[in-house]
């Protein structure tokens, strides 16, 4: 299955995208301006191809589901895209709901400021103790 991520430079974004190319989905997503590390670091390191911002990339790489970003507003040029070519687009949580969390016990995880700590917590724990 391809995934686009909108505004994949973000912690949060980058580390999702991570998570799903190890569970063997193509990965693929877009970006306003440059993305500073750590984020473009496990981009880099993972080979995930990040593209500018530009609606002609949905046509391209015709991903099967689009992932969001919270920064990114619903006039998205990439959003009304997507919508033309009837691809289906998703919240980053919305979308680990339904493709990868579906019929696991789930927990919920807030943070702030400490949010690169508490992901990195939650993908260990997700490496580790779920099954």
């Amino acid at each position: 299955m391809k995934v686009y991520l909108i505004g994949i430079g973000g912690i949060a974004m980058c580390g999702v995208a991570g998570i799903l190319k190890e569970l063997g989905f193509e990965v693929f997503g877009s970006e306003k301006e440059e993305i500073y590390p750590p984020s473009s670091t496990v981009l880099e390191k993972l080979k995930i191809p990040v593209y500018k911002f530009n609606s002609e990339n949905i046509s391209k790489i015709k991903p099967s589901a689009i992932i969001v970003g919270n920064s990114i507003k619903i006039d998205h040029s990439e959003i009304i895209a997507s919508q033309k070519l009837g691809i289906p687009f998703y919240s980053f949580p919305n979308f680990l709901m339904k493709f990868l969390l579906k019929n696991k016990k789930n927990y919920s995880l807030c943070w702030d400021s400490w949010k690169i700590y508490c992901f990195c917590s939650f993908d260990l724990y997700l490496r580790n103790f779920w099954t």
